[in-house]
């Protein structure tokens, strides 16, 4: 019987497995051991997805799975000479992202049935056969944090101006038109362009 994604129920959390067992299931492959028990390479894969998806889905924390896949991904020993698949998990983690604040922003929860689809993209990426070393998220985190404090001193600023101005200045021109400029003015020359540049992009 083949596997529905909309067949899934989401909110429902399953916590029999550790977050790193998922770690470890998402960047070790063992499509090895499981192809043993297939006729052929399209059921091998298929099996991979009905195991990792359920896993994933029935444990639940997306955002937690999708923090240890930043601060680990790198970290992995993949065989990748133009960084073709580096690019591709890029990409994914971008749509990821973009899902993850859509939802954030309408609340349309039953849109989260697709982010295991994230981690077993770029399982069939990078997994490697290897055990993987996996380090708790960290960075990843302590970057959000960041970015959480910034946008509410943002915010803040941006209300105390004007209503007259403010209504015709969103947070993202502000930043882009009255930031940028502002921070080149005051910056002292030495300080590397990119440095300040990574800052106000934060705020976006």
């Amino acid at each position: 019987m083949p596997f529905e994604i909309s067949s899934q129920v989401v909110g429902q959390t399953d916590m029999s497995r550790s977050i790193f067992d998922i770690w470890k299931e998402i960047f070790q492959n063992r499509k090895m051991k499981r192809a043993k028990r297939s006729d052929n390479c399209c059921s091998g894969m298929s099996n991979g997805f009905d195991f990792l998806y359920p896993l994933i889905s029935n444990r639940g924390d997306y955002d937690l799975i999708l923090d240890g896949i930043h601060e680990n991904i790198f970290q992995l020993h993949y065989h990748d000479p133009i960084m073709q698949k580096t690019v591709k998990c890029l990409n994914t983690l971008g749509i990821s992202d973009l899902v993850h604040q859509y939802v954030m922003r309408t609340q349309h929860m039953s849109l989260n049935v697709y982010q295991p689809l994230t981690a077993i993209s770029l399982h069939r990426l990078i997994a490697q056969v290897q055990k993987p070393i996996i380090e708790w998220p960290k960075s990843f985190m302590r970057y959000r944090t960041t970015f959480m404090e910034k946008r509410d001193i943002l915010r803040s600023w941006h209300n105390k101006i004007a209503p007259y101005i403010s209504r015709h200045l969103s947070i993202k021109s502000f930043v882009e038109d009255t930031v940028s400029p502002l921070l080149h003015i005051l910056s002292p020359p030495t300080l590397r362009p990119a440095i300040y540049s990574h800052f106000f992009y934060l705020f976006l």
